[in-house]
């Protein structure tokens, strides 16, 4: 497995330029809730619009299609269907796109087929050097910076101490944990859903976003590890750093990996507390997890048991 360019994450987290394929007017359209949301957080940067039906939207200039962009777009959102993402893909590989957000359901979730065309999609994004978030995925908010790429609802989170960084594969289930921690007064700084994962994992997201000074917990929901030596790796070095910054900056790294998906949400969303056994960690790295009536509560190596998010926080 090739290891992805740290820079080329930062670029796509923290992008100077972004670009929206499909982009509209109308809020109630994929397409729409991403500009809106672009625009709501105040993205100052070059913000490029490509509509084949459209000459300008909110006032700015549209281009007809990914060809018409410039080269070198850090972060482009792709809002097209399944059937168009290869050929879209390439084009933006022909301009030197940084990375591509891809909302599109139909790939390896869901049959030979979608697999197949899932494994060309990766082979055509590294051959370009360039990153896929997706596809399948809800995309990502980064909150430090007000970069919301997805058509989530955006709604800015003001500024404080360190808070949780949340990176899932879900995006449905990483939207049902952020609203549970902000709704217990915890600051999330990122919120990202990695989808089907066909070159950006969680793995990946994590070594980009753990570094940052905004960020005190990690939490990972992995349904499944792509880079399991990479997260242990990620996990035993920042363990470490904790314990030699002697609390400093306390960081912890907590993953959640469910093996009882469905009984463990229904007991959660009963608000009762719901112990997860988990299969015998392989490494000493690999914490245990659990919920809590109000929000969700780890166990790790290093760290002190917390029963609720507040004590997680304080």
């Amino acid at each position: 497995m090739a290891e992805i360019d740290h820079k080329a994450i930062a670029r796509l987290l923290k992008p100077r330029s972004v670009a929206i394929v499909g982009a509209s007017e109308d809020s109630s359209t994929i397409g729409g809730r991403v500009l809106n949301n672009l625009v709501r957080a105040g993205f100052a940067g070059p913000l490029h619009l490509v509509s084949r039906t459209k000459h300008e939207l909110l006032g700015r200039p549209c281009v007809r299609s990914i060809d018409d962009l410039p080269e070198g777009v850090d972060a482009l959102v792709l809002m097209v269907p399944a059937e168009a993402v290869l050929d879209s893909v390439a084009a933006c590989a022909r301009r030197k796109v940084n990375g591509v957000v891809i909302f599109s359901s139909g790939f390896a979730e869901v049959d030979d087929k979608g697999k197949a065309a899932q494994r060309e999609l990766k082979a055509l994004a590294e051959k370009a050097g360039m990153l896929i978030v997706g596809p399948n995925c809800l995309g990502f908010t980064n909150y430090v910076d007000g970069v919301p790429l997805t058509f989530d609802d955006y709604r800015p989170i003001e500024a404080a101490a360190p808070g949780v960084a949340l990176i899932a594969q879900s995006g449905g289930l990483v939207n049902a944990i952020r609203d549970s921690i902000v709704g217990s007064g915890v600051r999330v700084t990122h919120n990202v859903s990695t989808g089907n994962e066909a070159v950006v994992t969680a793995e990946d997201f994590l070594d980009a976003i753990i570094d940052d000074a905004a960020v005190k917990t990690v939490i990972l929901f992995l349904e499944q590890v792509r880079n399991p030596k990479k997260l242990l790796r990620l996990a035993d070095r920042y363990t470490a750093s904790r314990v030699e910054a002697a609390c400093e900056r306390a960081l912890a790294v907590d993953l959640i990996d469910v093996t009882r998906l469905e009984r463990m949400l229904k007991e959660a969303l009963e608000q009762e507390p719901l112990p997860i056994d988990l299969p015998p960690a392989r490494s000493p790295a690999l914490p245990s997890a659990r919920f809590a009536r109000d929000g969700c509560a780890f166990d790790h190596r290093h760290q002190e048991s917390a029963h609720h998010t507040e004590e997680m926080f304080p």
